[in-house]
Order: C-alpha cells, then sequence, then structure tokens
C-alpha cells in the first residue's frame, strides 16, 4: 500500500496552532506490522537479557526500533515544528489487548516530565495497529493547553497505564485522534489527553516518540536524550548511543544508564 504525501510544514502550521494534529502518513500499513513484529521480537529479547520486559527506552537496544525514530518522515515533521536540531528524549509503547481494560487518565504530559519549556517540545504517537474509538483511541481536550500548568493527583489504579497514575479532573467535550496503522498522531506536553479501554477484538499498539529542542533543559537531574538531527549546542543533556547490534553489551548498558534518569523514569 502506497503512503499520501506528507506536507511537513503545513502539519507544523496547524500543530502549532492547536497544539495537536492528526492523521500525519508515517508508515504503510505493512511497515507498521513489520514494526509491531520487531517489538514483540524485543519484548521477548527484553525478557532474556533483562528479566522483565521493558517499553521505555526501546529504542536504545534494537536497531530496527531505532529506525523508526529516525524515520525519514518522523525527522520531517520533528524538524519541521522543532527546526533542523532535535533530541529525542524519550520513547515509549502504549500496548492494549482486544477486551482489555487498560485506559490513560486526562492528564498533562509535562507534570512528571520536569522538562522546560514546553513549547519546544513535541509527541508523536504512532500507531502501529488500527487505533479508533472502539480500540480505544487517543483523546485530546482541545485549548487546555493554554490554560498552563494543571493540578494532578496520582491515583493507585492498575488499569490506568500512566507510570504515576496522575489525574486530572476537567469537564469538557474531548477531541477523538483516530488511526490507521502507520499514521501518527501529535500533541503537546499541555494539552490534557488520555484514551478508553480497546473494547474491540484487536490489539491497539502505539509507539510515542518525544522530540525536544536542544535549549529544553532538565529541572530534576542530569538526564540524556538521543540526537536525531543537527547539532546540540547546548549541552543540557547527555547523548544517548543509537544501537548498531540487537541487545549488544554496550547498548545494554547505555539503555540501564538512560532508565536510572528522569527520561527513563528513574
Amino acid at each position: 500500500m502506497s503512503l499520501s504525501n506528507l506536507d511537513a510544514p503545513h502539519v507544523a502550521e496547524n500543530f502549532l496552532a492547536h497544539r495537536f494534529y492528526a492523521p500525519v502518513p508515517i508508515l504503510t500499513q505493512e511497515e507498521a506490522t513489520e514494526v509491531v513484529n520487531a517489538f514483540q521480537q524485543f519484548e521477548l529479547d527484553s525478557l532474556a537479557h533483562l528479566g522483565k520486559v521493558h517499553r521505555f527506552k526501546a529504542h536504545l537496544l534494537s536497531p530496527d526500533l531505532a529506525r523508526i525514530a529516525t524515520h525519514p518522515r518522523v525527522l520531517a515533521v520533528a524538524t519541521a515544528i522543532l527546526g533542523p536540531d532535535v533530541l529525542l528524549w524519550s520513547s515509549d509503547f502504549f500496548v492494549k489487548p482486544g477486551g482489555s481494560t487498560g485506559y490513560v487518565s486526562w492528564h498533562q504530559d509535562s507534570t512528571h516530565a520536569g522538562l522546560d519549556p514546553t513549547d519546544d517540545i513535541v509527541n508523536l504517537w504512532l500507531a502501529l495497529t488500527p487505533s479508533k474509538s472502539a480500540s480505544g483511541c487517543l483523546r485530546v481536550i482541545a485549548g487546555t493547553h493554554d490554560a498552563g500548568q494543571l493540578t494532578h493527583t496520582n491515583k493507585e489504579d492498575a488499569d490506568n497505564m500512566l507510570f504515576f497514575g496522575q489525574t486530572v479532573d476537567v469537564e469538557s467535550d474531548s477531541v477523538a485522534l483516530p488511526l490507521e496503522a502507520g499514521e501518527a498522531s501529535l500533541h503537546s506536553m499541555r494539552i490534557v489527553h488520555g484514551s478508553e479501554p480497546n473494547r474491540s477484538d484487536g490489539p491497539r499498539i502505539g509507539m510515542v516518540l518525544r522530540f525536544i529542542h536542544p535549549s529544553v533543559r532538565q529541572t530534576k537531574a542530569r538526564d540524556s536524550a538521543t540526537l536525531v538531527a543537527g547539532v546540540d549546542a547546548f549541552n543540557h543533556f547527555d547523548h544517548e548511543p543509537i544501537p548498531t547490534s540487537h541487545f549488544a553489551s554496550d547498548a545494554i548498558a547505555a539503555f540501564k544508564d538512560a532508565i536510572r534518569r528522569p527520561s527513563g523514569l528513574g
């Protein structure tokens, strides 16, 4: 299946105006399926090499997944929004099996990230399987990016897929961002968003890539990120290496260092 044309300047203009945008054509459906296969192999290898399944910073261990983070269409969008110099702060996978109860509470990504300023950041959420209303696609509350940092409560709920269970109480209509496999949505750090459980029969698998301009600072502790475009003239982040082989010893060491830092939720 061929891809539709990508007008990155148009995407950037709309994202900057509203702080969310969808859909963005990134991969063919066949390519998305290949990434699903690579991710499933990654989970098996993560268990074998690290003793547990890790979904944060997988791009530091798998060249196949790193290639998605540096895909020409992904970088075309990131550089159109942030400029020629771009760091990948983190990556993550959100997996909802068919008929599962997992959900993502209403929240702002800025709540625990420690990054400042938040305007020089874009989250790219790539659907690797169809992400529709029935399967719990991402939803945003338009305009909330202008409200500043809202007060969140960390709530314990085994079904909440967020690490801290951070939740903000909002009363407003939400906008669904349905995607076909291979399409992406964009959202800012301050826009309130979340997603409902997957009530469909098939899995909903998404990979989120969080890109920042090198001028952004981490306010918590010394952090790390991967330089994916241009140069870093600020030295606010230690640079993470892009892996050249699958679960190589040096890649595992870099990964273990990264997940101890704020970008790895350490």
